[in-house]
């Protein structure tokens, strides 16, 4: 990766911050080049010797520069927002904007434990919020995961191509353009990619114009709901009466006959490319891996006629969140209100951790899943849309 230096005479917040956020991407990526801009004829010999194919610099990037990078096939990643920019560039970072449906905006992406102690004071002081809460956000927020995976653009997904048996490219940077789908192919050819999952906000028409055009099939809609756990009603005392517990090792092989049943609703299964069997054993085994704490980190269940009938596992994330994994129930037990029982239980659980939001994840298909948590008081967060695309077959 390319870091252009743009010499500024502005000193503004947004220009510090950008600034702070180009030398902190910068340090991470220990084999980043720094070049210092002066023309364009100077930095298109510097792109074409060195052979980079993606550039970070800052949003006071000259208009006829950013048109020059875009027909070389250069992706632009760009700190801080700039609309003259906007139909030039791949992707725009600016911790100073407010949260956007097709770039990177919002104080999510801000480094915390990075930045200076300085710019931070005067973030906290821009946004109007206490400094120690402000900061105490910013320290368990996954910022530097994020930032990372953006920078990364594709990569190979190990664990997935292992147990599939091919291998699967995951475009990382959540965008797609014409110069981003160049990149892909290149890097798929490289790794010797099978086929390609997208998640693309389903906002970003760019992004899905792209896909469309270059050979992604469209196979779910990914729904995210959230809870704020510390605002709910006291749960119905009623349901102390229900067994409920973690679950255990001798719950396993029970509860792996529930899990496999969960996966006909799932993407995976909807791309008659996958192998169905393999899809089942895809589930299965995250059931097994939540009541061992290998994956996430437990499994609630609930318990009828002494032997578990339904499960959820769960993940805490250090930032006091937590996320539903996947939800099974007995389908010889449908239709008695388990699955209902099962989350109540599960938030009033959580609610004794202090923890203050609960996320889950289902299908664009799965209607039941989704009256279940609306029920519970979820609302929807975010909406995204699966795409897979295969090289080879």
């Amino acid at each position: 990766m390319m870091i252009l230096d743009i010499s500024s005479k502005e000193s503004s917040l947004k220009e510090r911050v950008s600034r702070e956020m180009l030398r902190v991407i910068g340090s991470w990526n220990k084999n980043s080049q720094v070049i210092e801009f002066s023309n364009n004829e100077e930095l298109k010999d510097s792109i074409l010797k060195t052979k980079s194919n993606v550039i970070l610099s800052l949003y006071e990037l000259p208009l006829d520069t950013a048109m020059m990078l875009k027909d070389m096939g250069v992706i632009q990643i760009i700190i801080g927002r700039n609309d003259d920019l906007i139909d030039h560039v791949d992707i725009f970072i600016d911790p100073l904007e407010p949260k956007s449906f097709q770039h990177f905006f919002g104080t999510n992406f801000i480094p915390g434990d990075d930045f200076s102690e300085d710019i931070l004071e005067e973030i906290s002081q821009y946004f109007e919020m206490d400094k120690d809460i402000f900061l105490q956000k910013l320290h368990s927020n996954r910022a530097k995961e994020s930032l990372c995976e953006i920078l990364q653009i594709f990569k190979l997904m190990e664990w997935d191509s292992d147990f599939f048996g091919f291998n699967i490219g995951y475009v990382s940077c959540r965008r797609l353009t014409e110069n981003i789908e160049s990149y892909i192919k290149q890097k798929s050819q490289e790794l010797n990619i099978d086929m390609i999952q997208y998640n693309c906000n389903c906002h970003d028409q760019v992004s899905i114009l792209t896909a469309e055009k270059n050979g992604y099939s469209f196979v779910d809609v990914r729904v995210t709901f959230e809870l704020m756990l510390q605002r709910m009603n006291d749960i119905n005392s009623d349901l102390d009466l229900i067994i409920f517990r973690k679950g255990e090792e001798k719950d396993i092989e029970r509860l792996r006959v529930v899990a496999g049943e969960i996966y006909t609703l799932s993407r995976y299964y909807f791309d008659q490319k996958f192998n169905h069997e393999k899809v089942r054993e895809f589930y299965e085994g995250w059931l097994e891996k939540g009541i061992r704490g290998e994956y996430d980190d437990y499994c609630f269940i609930l318990e009828a006629d002494q032997q578990p009938v339904a499960f959820t596992t769960v993940k805490e994330n250090d930032d006091g969140t937590a996320d539903i994994g996947i939800v099974g129930v007995d389908k010889n037990y449908s239709g008695r209100s388990l699955g209902t029982i099962l989350i109540q239980k599960v938030i009033k659980e959580l609610r004794k951790k202090n923890l203050s939001v609960l996320r889950v994840v289902t299908q664009g298909r799965n209607y039941p899943a989704q009256r279940l948590y609306q029920k519970s008081g979820f609302i929807t967060n975010q909406m995204e849309l699966w795409y897979h695309k295969w090289l080879n077959n």
